[in-house]
């Protein structure tokens, strides 16, 4: 399965609205659909967006939205979070779950940042499901923070 990712637009934004459904049970339509302008406003000044991680016929096998920040301790970061992987094997949710990791690779290359914090909210019931994460993230140079995941990228700091 080939993988990719691209920006979300507002014409795949009710596609996408499931998946973000997932991590954000509480979420409306109608705040999803101010959060999607917003950020695909021209005029954001703060870089950030929302991924969608496609497969070839254009169907959504993950999304995570992220922005670039200063962090007192790190720098300049990009701060991964509401990362969702959807896959009927878990083959599949590993190789989205890899595209995600590489994606916030580039992302962060490309934004001088000097970390990836990658904010996760895992039941305490998802252990079958997140062990293979955990291993995924690990195998990455991510490490694990009470808040998430955390992969420093160089010796940059504030």
């Amino acid at each position: 399965m080939d993988l990719q990712a691209r920006e979300l637009t507002t014409d795949r934004m009710a596609q996408a609205f499931p998946l973000m459904q997932l991590v954000n049970p509480n979420l409306s339509f109608d705040g999803w659909q101010r959060y999607v302008a917003y950020r695909t406003q021209s005029e954001v000044t703060e870089p950030g967006g929302i991924l969608l991680i496609e497969d070839a016929s254009q169907h959504i096998a993950g999304l995570f939205g992220y922005l670039i920040e200063l962090n007192l301790q790190h720098g300049r970061v990009l701060v991964a979070r509401d990362l969702v992987t959807l896959a009927l094997f878990e083959h599949q949710r590993c190789q989205t779950l890899r595209t995600i990791v590489e994606t916030m690779d580039e992302l962060a290359e490309s934004n001088s940042c000097s970390a990836i914090h990658t904010v996760t909210v895992m039941p305490p019931t998802c252990e079958d499901i997140c062990i293979p994460y955990a291993e995924l993230f690990a195998a990455a140079g991510h490490r694990r923070e009470p808040w998430g995941y955390c992969k420093l990228l160089g010796p940059h700091c504030v």
